[in-house]
């Protein structure tokens, strides 16, 4: 994995179209992107759309400006671009944005700088910022660079500033989470603020739903990375790392840049980039496909008030759910899918340890139209609990056997033995974490004895223990009442 999770198009400031964008950082390499636009999420289906075609998984992202005097930047990953929430903040920064703009070029004009608004809009093309100015001003000869232009005009105390109107870091965060998605503080060291300062921010926005830091930014110095890992290590936060790509508009960053020497400050600092992993040792793209799992749990329990019939048509909506923000498209012999979408795999799969191959693809259709032909007979005639169980059990054997799609075949065939627990009103079994290498191996031996008692023997103790600890939950609020009622 190759990635870069800060990344600006012409839908902000960036020089860049989305997919233009896309295209570049296929061409270097790059496996996973997250556009993240200022206010802006406008270049985001684009961008989706060219990194199906150039088979680049895009995290949905967006770079949301707070604070006044001091600005403070959020960047949101994987929510929802389509979330009504999202939309109409963006619309409104955006206005508030254009009549900024409109203040910084008066101002400017009124102190013997003139520029032409229009100019500014034409460059703008979408959200317009300080740095659409900032060119107009290096073509008007006001300055040499966008840098000096920001130095001489457009920083504090300087003619052409205006300050922004304040957004708490607390409400970006409640709004990114609220659509389903994480919240994560851009390039703290920008802040030029005491670590102390820092500290104690952090911590107050971290209680208000701020979930990481991006700790590998070209602002952040060698001697800064420590600090920053531990922040988030002691406060248990996502660590991400970005480029903050802007095109052209800055040649002094490029794709995937980061401070000389980045990776050898600590072991899991070279893997952010290379693998994807955090300081906690997790990828960015396990949170989001946590986040995913919920969504798609919630969507089984409701699904199951009505009963619906366990179709081909339903298992995709299940798995789309899942693979909602890590899926994307892949184009092979077979043809082109999107396993965003939950669509049959067109191609070959192996998976676990000695790399086990499963079913042609091409048999794929025929046999989940079977599975589901079969499995709602059997849900026709079973009575006792015991039947239900272990008709759910079976499902998600059958289903993983089967493994219908290039990622996501475990977790939708537990979803699916929830969901139909759910329908029998059942209490829904899970697979405990340290019980997941003999989870695989149960699977393992009854795919390979043809025989589904390995796998029902295993998750008969999971249901068990399951149920075990529920009761000790129950017992411990029960014993927990009170003597001095009245």
């Amino acid at each position: 994995m190759k990635a870069d999770l800060h990344l600006h198009s012409t839908a902000s400031d960036g020089t860049l179209e989305p997919g233009e964008l896309v295209a570049l950082a296929a061409e270097q390499g790059f496996t996973h992107l997250a556009l993240t636009d200022h206010d802006s999420v406008d270049g985001l289906a684009r961008a989706m759309d060219a990194a199906r075609d150039c088979g680049v998984t895009l995290i949905p992202g967006v770079e949301l400006s707070c604070g006044a005097q001091k600005e403070i930047h959020i960047l949101g990953y994987g929510f929802d671009p389509y979330d009504e929430r999202v939309l109409e903040f963006c619309r409104t920064r955006t206005m508030e944005r254009q009549a900024r703009a409109a203040k910084m070029v008066r101002q400017l004009c009124e102190n013997g700088v003139e520029i032409s608004l229009d100019r500014v809009m034409e460059l703008a093309r979408g959200v317009v910022a300080r740095p659409h100015v900032a060119r107009v001003l290096v073509e008007a000869g006001y300055a040499n660079s966008v840098s000096s232009a920001f130095d001489k005009y457009l920083l504090p105390g300087k003619c052409g500033y205006v300050p922004k109107a304040e957004v708490k870091v607390a409400e970006a965060a409640r709004l990114i989470a609220g659509a389903g998605g994480v919240a994560v503080l851009a390039h703290p060291m920008e802040l030029k603020m005491g670590e102390m300062t820092l500290e104690s921010l952090v911590h107050e926005w971290h209680g208000q739903g701020l979930a990481g830091i991006e700790v590998y930014h070209p602002s952040a110095a060698n001697n800064s990375l420590p600090f920053l890992l531990h922040l988030a290590e002691r406060e248990g936060m996502l660590v991400t790392g970005g480029s903050d790509f802007h095109g052209d508009a800055n040649t002094q960053v490029s794709l995937g840049h980061m401070p000389s020497g980045w990776n050898t400050c600590r072991e899991d600092a070279q893997l952010l980039f290379d693998e994807g992993v955090t300081a906690k040792g997790k990828p960015l793209v396990y949170h989001l496909m946590n986040e995913d799992l919920k969504k798609a749990y919630e969507l089984a329990k409701e699904e199951a008030q009505y009963n619906t019939a366990i179709t081909p048509a339903f298992l995709q909506k299940l798995n789309a759910t899942l693979m909602r923000t890590t899926g994307g498209r892949h184009n092979t012999i077979g043809g082109s899918f999107d396993s965003s979408r939950g669509e049959f795999r067109l191609c070959g799969v192996t998976a676990g340890v000695g790399g086990r191959s499963y079913m042609d693809y091409q048999k794929v259709p025929a046999k989940v139209e079977e599975f589901c032909f079969l499995l709602q007979e059997r849900q026709k005639n079973v009575e006792t609990f015991r039947e239900q169980y272990e008709l759910s059990f079976n499902a998600h054997l059958n289903l993983v056997t089967i493994h219908p799609w290039v990622d996501g075949n475990g977790r939708a065939a537990r979803l699916l033995m929830n969901y139909i627990q759910f329908c029998y009103h059942l209490f829904p079994a899970k697979i405990f974490k340290e019980d997941r290498a003999d989870y695989i191996l149960s699977l393992q031996q009854a795919q390979d004895d043809e025989t589904n008692r390995p796998f029902g023997d295993f998750m008969a103790v999971q249901l068990k223990k399951s149920l075990s600890l529920e009761i000790q939950k129950y017992k411990a609020s029960h014993n927990k009442g009170f003597s001095f009622m009245f």
